[in-house]
């Protein structure tokens, strides 16, 4: 929803990222820290670390692109 009322808001800008920094940090931290619980099975751990690195990918776009909105690229994109 949020990400919807940016763009309706303001166009395909770069800061439609902040979004998914809001959301997508936390929950990386959350899953980093349950990887590291001793009662953790390790086939679900397996999957979190896969889902992890997924999220950080993600995320390392979202960084990139808001940082560069915030320097001051504010350009829609059509």
């Amino acid at each position: 929803m949020s990400i919807n009322m940016l763009f309706n808001s303001m166009g395909y800008v770069k800061l439609l990222g902040l979004p998914h920094l809001v959301f997508w940090t936390p929950l990386l931290v959350f899953l980093y820290f349950q990887t590291k619980r001793p009662d953790m099975p390790a086939w679900p751990r397996r999957i979190m670390f896969v889902v992890m690195g997924v999220i950080a990918i993600s995320l390392a776009f979202d960084f990139v692109d808001v940082a560069r909105y915030i320097l001051g690229e504010r350009t829609p994109h059509v």
